[in-house]
């Protein structure tokens, strides 16, 4: 099993949480396998609420009517210090999805908020397609055969800052 660094934060004296790295286990893999997501943050003081972690899997570019919450977990109570926690999500139902989108480049996103505030935002693009058939039309798809490799090494990383009392 692979493991993939999919990025590294800077430090910001400002933000009680710092997200340090974020991992994705077994990539490339088959469109039907979970996502394990390896998350690590150093956290500067006591926070009063758990943190929440949403991964959301966008199955059209044309409508956020077929984005799909992957998982939705609340993390906490959260340490002051280092804190390292796998967030397990399952694969997108493929019934979801657009005839026709479900092959192609698409976004995973991984988005933490504390009480109800959105602090950080990572997005990778998410390439699906059947090896060995490429420039073949495909009038079903058949999901078994189709391998997704998240571009990890393209990460699009947002900071917000947040109220965190």
């Amino acid at each position: 099993s692979r493991v993939f660094s999919v990025f590294h934060t800077r430090h910001s004296k400002m933000a009680a949480v710092q997200v340090r790295n974020v991992t994705l286990q077994r990539n490339p893999a088959k469109f039907t396998d979970d996502f394990d997501f390896n998350i690590t943050f150093d956290c500067s003081e006591e926070l009063s609420d758990d943190l929440s972690w949403k991964v959301t899997y966008v199955g059209s570019s044309a409508s956020s009517t077929h984005d799909q919450v992957l998982e939705d977990a609340e993390v906490g109570p959260v340490a002051v210090g280092p804190n390292e926690f796998t967030l397990n999500c399952p694969a997108p139902d493929p019934e979801l999805i657009p005839e026709g989108e479900l092959l192609g480049v698409t976004v995973i996103l991984l988005s933490a908020t504390y009480k109800e505030q959105e602090f950080l935002q990572v997005g990778w693009y998410v390439n699906n397609d059947i090896p060995g058939a490429e420039g073949e039309e495909q009038a079903v798809v058949d999901c078994a055969k189709v391998v997704r490799n998240v571009l990890t090494d393209q990460a699009r990383v947002t900071t917000h800052t947040i109220d965190w009392k």
